[in-house]
């Protein structure tokens, strides 16, 4: 499931902060570049952010989504290494799943998305992801990346963060 995020109210602490690091970065009411953005300032947050970058056909049109960046403690989590790998091709993640709508969604209409996932992985106690998408834009101020920070959600208070997600508010 994902939706036009309307309020940072459902996000993390975690969240809340990348999204306004995010917001901090624009220039002249445009989503930043990568090249605009310090990462490193996030300190902690880069183990929990996947960089991925939008392919695109000669019209411009979403072809394929490259993960090109993946943070520690989420490439931990995955069951296997994705960092290089495209996701059209990963029957979990390709054509026709959730995080794929979720990225061909963004890639067309660039704006803040919240998106809530099943878990895919091995590590045990995880149940759900709660990500925030973000765009990113080239050089030529076109929507090239879109940066991703993820929570890993668990059963209970226990397991990551202890944080079970709240809906956004209308």
């Amino acid at each position: 499931m994902h939706e036009t995020m309307d309020s940072v109210s459902g996000l993390t602490d975690r969240l809340k902060d990348f999204y306004y690091f995010w917001l901090n970065a624009h220039v002249s009411g445009n989503p930043p570049s990568l090249s605009d953005l310090n990462l490193h300032q996030l300190g902690a947050t880069l183990d929990r952010l996947v960089v991925t970058e939008i392919l695109r056909d000669p019209s411009g049109i979403p072809t394929d989504f490259q993960f090109i960046y993946i943070g520690r403690a989420i490439s931990g989590a995955m069951e296997r290494h994705l960092t290089g790998h495209c996701i059209a091709a990963d029957p979990k993640r390709g054509p026709g799943s959730r995080i794929w709508s979720a990225y061909v969604d963004l890639a067309t209409r660039p704006r803040p998305l919240i998106v809530q996932l099943p878990y895919i992985g091995s590590e045990p106690g995880i149940c759900c992801t709660q990500e925030l998408f973000l765009p990113l834009n080239d050089d030529q101020m076109q929507p090239r990346y879109v940066l991703v920070g993820i929570e890993l959600l668990g059963e209970d208070a226990s397991v990551p963060f202890g944080y079970r997600p709240q809906p956004l508010q209308a």
